[in-house]
């Protein structure tokens, strides 16, 4: 597989930036344009169609290389972000200027290298960006861009900026602040990473779609890394893993699914912090896909991180943040000692095809036929086999040559063809308190493996799901 994250040499790539925005043009004005108020600016931050590559060329951003079988794409970072601040002062106020202005980079985005700031001085403490001695200053109605070089593909709303301030002082916190102007039809301020149908100098009036960076696009049974390119290249920073089957056991390899990541694995962690600011993974792919995709990774929690803890929460597909389940309560139906790490894909409890039905299985039928396809049928142990029929979960109570006895809480039609599965979610404990998640109903998230320390852990996600590590 491609190397997901790669070192890169920028001088050359920056100084092409440079030289191509050279003094920047005013945008056109409508006969009647809006007028911000003295000292008064707007933001967007943006995710441009395309960008400098380090050879120096242009081409699209993100910018994808092929992944381990045809059609699947892996992103190969850095990815360009821009901050437009523009000066809405009214035309010819000299005293309105910027001069510096401030922003602090969401915690889910790490720079590879300076920013990129045309005729200023850039600095960079953490993740706050300082733009100052911006000579000459912004003008009125000028639009001026911090070019920013990041790692990682991201979940949609969860790259953003926040924290600007705006001055016009060469320095920031000096001279006079500059406030937020919100009646700019062509430059709507928005601090979520998100596109525009238009190009600089954005002199139409249309409002930024909020985005997020696909990590690429991947097929059943293949592996994927989200790494971390900075240079300190610690190994909790990366996220490693596969896509298996779907949850009810189909898949065809041509069936490529875009995925994003949002790795929050190298942040400075504390139970004070937002959730926006906590050490945290968030998986996700689209809603609407037909049959749900399951995917397993490895994290690992930086030294930091207080107790062996992790809690585990998938989104319901709406706005309410999820709610983190101590992972100890949710074990997969199948899991390793801390000694025998699982590392492959053949070696995790993925959802795996144990054959097809034989015969229409209706709301009433007790016993399933089944055709393994000349395999022996899988083992069941303790107090039965959990086992998926499109969406349904079943328990395998028996197996024998008149067909699979099985256990059902909520019966559906399955017509003959279907696919008989494994799966690895276990039913919600009703000892957990789980709201908005139903007690006694499949989890959508388990944990595979731990290892001695609590550190380390593999993780099976079905749903949109989110590993909280640290700082309890």
């Amino acid at each position: 597989m491609n190397a997901f994250f790669k070192q890169f040499d920028w001088n050359r790539a920056v100084a092409i930036a440079i030289a191509a925005l050279g003094t920047l043009a005013l945008p056109a004005m409508a006969a009647k344009p809006s007028q911000g108020q003295d000292k008064s600016y707007s933001v967007e931050f943006l995710l441009p169609p395309t960008a400098i590559r380090p050879d120096g060329t242009l081409h699209a951003n993100p910018f994808y290389l092929a992944g381990g079988v045809a059609d699947d794409q892996v992103i190969d970072p850095p990815v360009t972000v821009i901050v437009y601040v523009k000066n809405e002062a009214p035309p010819s106020t000299a005293a309105s200027n910027i001069s510096s202005f401030t922003f602090e980079l969401a915690p889910s985005l790490v720079l590879v290298d300076a920013p990129t700031c045309p005729r200023a001085q850039c600095t960079v403490s953490g993740n706050t960006v300082v733009v100052s001695n911006i000579s000459p200053p912004i003008q009125a109605k000028e639009v001026y861009p911090v070019t920013l070089h990041v790692n990682t593909c991201v979940v949609a709303k969860e790259a953003f900026i926040s924290n600007v301030f705006v001055f016009t002082g060469s320095q920031i916190f000096n001279g006079q602040p500059f406030s937020l102007y919100t009646g700019d039809a062509t430059f709507p301020p928005e601090q979520t990473l998100a596109t525009r149908s238009d190009v600089y100098p954005f002199t139409t009036a249309v409002k930024p779609t909020i985005t997020g960076i696909s990590c690429g696009n991947i097929a059943c049974g293949q592996e994927f890394i989200i790494g971390n390119d900075d240079p300190s290249g610690l190994a909790y920073r990366v996220i490693s893993g596969f896509r298996g089957f779907n949850a009810d056991g189909t898949c065809s390899l041509t069936s490529h699914l875009s995925y994003f990541v949002t790795n929050k694995l190298g942040v400075a962690d504390s139970s004070a912090l937002p959730d926006s600011s906590k050490r945290s993974v968030h998986f996700v792919w689209p809603s609407d896909v037909t049959s749900t995709p399951v995917f397993a990774y490895k994290v690992t929690k930086d030294t930091d991180s207080a107790g062996p803890i992790f809690t585990l929460g998938w989104l319901l597909k709406t706005d309410v943040p999820p709610v983190q389940i101590d992972a100890s309560k949710l074990q997969c139906n199948v899991t390793y000692d801390a000694s025998h790490e699982p590392t492959t894909l053949a070696q995790l409890p993925l959802p795996t095809p144990y054959g097809v039905l034989t015969q229409d299985v209706k709301a009433n039928t007790k016993q399933l036929k089944v055709d393994t396809g000349g395999n022996a049928p899988p083992q069941i142990t303790g107090t039965g086999l959990p086992i998926m029929v499109e969406g349904e979960r079943m328990v395998v109570t028996s197996i024998a040559n008149s067909g699979w006895t099985v256990t059902r809480a909520s019966p559906v039609l399955h017509l003959a063809g279907k696919t008989v599965a494994s799966t690895p979610f276990p039913l919600l404990d009703p000892t957990v308190p789980s709201p908005p998640y139903v007690a006694g109903t499949p989890a959508k998230m388990c944990v595979v493996w731990t290892d001695g320390t609590g550190t380390s852990a593999w993780v099976i996600d079905g749903s949109d799901g989110y590993v909280r590590l640290g700082g309890f």
